[in-house]
C-alpha cells in the first residue's frame, strides 16, 4: 500500500527531539493509519523499532506482570530487543550505561487500552526513564480512559504523558504525495500571492483533483489506492463499505446490547452530515439517556464529532446548550459512501466534471460543510485535549441568521486574545452572505473593533480578496460597512487556522 507523508510527522519529530519529551500517546479512530505512521516515522528517523500489540494474546501475557520500568528493560533484554550492561543485570537497575543503551530505540505499545498495566507504566518512563522514546497508541484508547477514569480504576496520567490526535488524510495531504510540485505550489503562494498564483487554469486543475479526494475520503486504505491509479476506480467504493463495516463490528463488541441504535446513530450522522439534530431524531427508537450515552461513546472512538452552536461575538466561545449542534462523520468518504453518491462522483472525475455536475445542491452543501468541518477540527484539537469544545458555528438568536463555523486563531477557546475567524461555506462559485452582515452589524453595534475578526468565504471559485459594501440599518439610522473578506476555494480549507 503506498504510503501517504502526514502532517502529523512534523509533530513526531519536533516530540522525538524535546528534551522535555514524554510518553506519548497517539489518538485517532480505528483504521486512520495510527500504526502505519509511527512504522514509518521510526524508518525515516532510523530508529530501531520495537512493536509490541496487546491485541496479540501472547504478547499481552507476556507483559501481564510488568509493573516498573526495570521489569520492562529485562523483558526486553530477554527478548533480545535491547542488550543490557552486565553490571546494570546483575545489579537489576538502570544504570547510566543502561541509558547510553537506549540511543535510537522507539517502543510502540499498540492497542494498549488491552493492557491497563503498561499503561499504568508510562508515568514511570517518564519520571525514571524519560531516555526511552515510547509512542502507545489505541483505536479505543480515549474511550478506556474515560471509562476508567469514571470507576476510578485507574487514574489517567496527567502531566506525565504528551498527546496527539491524527485524522483522516487530508486533500494536501494526498496532494503532497501525489503531485508534489502542486502542492509545493500552494503552500508557497498560501504565504506570498494565494490570489495571483492559482490562475483559473490551476484552480480547474486542482478542482478536479479535489473531486477525485471527494469521492475517496482520507482513509488510508482508501486514498493510497486513489493514489496509486491516480483515478477513482470501483474498489474504492468497496473498501469504503468494508472499512465501515470494520468500525461499526469494533463498535457494537464495546456496547453489544446497543448494536441496533449505534447503526442508526451513525446512518443519521454519515448520510446527512453537517445537520443540526436533537439527541431524539439522531435515535428517535432510545431515550435520552442512552442516546445521550452512545453519542458520547462514538465521538470518543472519533466515529462522529460535532460543532457546537455559540451566540458569542467576543471571546471566549461558549456553548448554547439550548441549540442542538451540528454532527459530522469521522470522513467525508465514509459520508459519501452512506449516501449513495458514490459512483457519481466517480463518474464525474473520470469526465474531469465538477462535483456540481453530479449530486443534487444539498449533498453539495452538506459535504462541503463536511470537509471544512474535518480539516479545521484536525487544526484544532492536534494536541487532543479531552472534553474541550473546538469547533463551533454562530447563531443568533430567535433569529435564522447562523454562520457555519467560528474560532479562535490562536487554535485556543480559553485564549480571550485570540482573534476571532468567522467562515462561511458555499458549495457553488456564488453566495450570499447575510448572515456575516447580520453578525458584523451585531459587532457595530457593540462598538467592537473589525480589527480583531477575520471573515472568510469558502466556494468552488478561485481566490479572491475583495471588500464588501452592505448597507444596515442601527437605531433607524441608515450605515454603511464595508467586510474584507476572503473568499478561497474549498480545497484550501486546512491552510486558515
Amino acid at each position: 500500500m503506498l504510503y501517504i507523508k502526514r502532517d502529523l510527522e512534523k509533530d513526531l519529530k519536533t516530540w522525538y527531539q524535546s528534551k522535555l519529551r514524554k510518553p506519548l500517546l497517539l489518538f485517532g479512530a480505528r483504521q486512520v493509519g495510527k500504526t502505519t505512521l509511527i512504522k514509518q516515522f521510526a524508518k525515516k528517523q532510523k530508529l530501531k523499532l520495537i512493536y509490541l500489540n496487546f491485541e496479540d494474546i501472547h504478547t499481552k501475557q507476556a507483559l501481564q506482570n510488568i509493573n516498573s520500568v526495570n521489569d520492562f528493560l529485562l523483558f526486553l533484554h530477554g527478548k533480545k530487543y535491547i542488550t543490557l550492561p552486565t553490571s546494570d543485570l546483575q545489579a537489576q537497575n538502570i544504570g547510566s550505561k543502561t541509558k547510553k543503551h537506549l540511543d535510537n530505540i522507539l517502543i510502540f505499545l499498540d492497542e494498549i487500552q488491552e493492557a491497563p498495566n503498561m499503561l499504568s507504566l508510562l508515568r514511570f518512563i517518564k519520571e525514571d526513564l524519560p531516555e526511552l522514546a515510547t509512542i502507545a497508541t489505541g483505536s479505543w484508547l480515549n474511550i478506556f480512559l474515560k471509562e476508567s477514569h469514571e470507576k476510578q480504576v485507574m487514574q489517567f496520567p496527567v502531566g506525565r504523558v504528551d498527546m496527539l490526535t491524527l485524522y483522516p488524510i487530508t486533500f494536501l495531504e494526498y496532494l503532497h504525495t501525489t503531485n508534489p510540485n502542486l502542492h509545493k505550489l500552494i503552500t508557497h503562494a498560501w504565504k506570498t500571492n494565494i490570489q495571483n498564483t492559482i490562475t483559473p487554469t490551476i484552480h480547474e486543475l486542482l478542482s478536479q483533483e479535489f473531486t477525485k479526494y471527494i469521492a475517496t475520503g482520507g482513509m488510508p486504505e482508501a486514498t493510497s489506492l486513489l493514489a496509486e491509479y491516480n483515478a477513482v476506480v470501483p474498489e474504492i467504493q468497496q473498501i469504503q463499505g468494508q472499512i465501515i463495516n470494520s468500525i461499526l463490528q469494533d463498535a457494537k463488541q464495546y456496547n453489544p446490547e446497543y448494536g441496533t441504535e449505534i447503526d442508526l446513530i451513525v446512518s443519521n450522522v454519515f448520510s446527512n452530515p453537517s445537520q443540526r439534530k436533537s439527541l431524539s431524531k439522531l435515535n428517535p427508537n432510545t431515550n435520552y439517556v442512552t442516546t445521550r450515552k452512545l453519542l458520547e461513546y462514538l465521538k470518543s472512538a472519533f466515529i462522529v464529532f460535532n460543532a457546537y452552536a455559540t451566540v458569542n461575538t467576543k471571546p471566549p466561545l461558549s456553548i448554547q446548550t439550548k441549540i442542538h449542534p451540528k454532527f459530522f462523520a469521522l470522513d467525508i468518504g465514509l459520508s459519501i459512501n452512506f449516501m449513495g453518491i458514490f459512483t457519481q462522483l466517480m463518474q464525474a472525475s473520470l469526465s474531469n466534471n465538477s462535483i456540481k455536475t453530479a449530486i443534487n445542491t444539498d449533498a453539495q452543501g452538506m459535504l462541503a460543510e463536511q470537509y471544512v468541518a474535518q480539516v479545521l477540527l484536525k487544526s484544532l484539537n492536534k494536541q487532543y485535549l479531552p472534553n474541550v469544545p473546538r469547533l463551533f458555528y454562530w447563531t443568533k438568536l430567535k433569529s435564522n441568521a447562523e454562520i457555519d463555523f467560528v474560532f479562535l486563531r490562536e487554535n485556543s477557546v480559553l485564549n480571550q486574545n485570540g482573534k476571532y475567524v468567522a467562515v462561511e461555506v458555499k458549495s457553488g462559485k456564488v453566495g450570499t452572505l447575510k448572515s456575516m452582515v447580520s453578525f458584523v452589524q451585531l459587532l457595530i453595534e457593540h462598538d467592537y473593533s473589525l480589527d480583531e475578526y477575520e471573515f472568510i468565504r469558502f466556494w468552488n471559485n478561485s481566490p479572491r480578496i475583495e471588500t464588501l459594501k452592505h448597507k444596515i440599518t442601527i437605531n433607524n439610522k441608515t450605515k454603511n460597512i464595508t467586510i474584507k473578506l476572503r473568499s478561497l476555494p474549498i480545497y484550501l480549507a486546512e491552510l486558515i487556522v
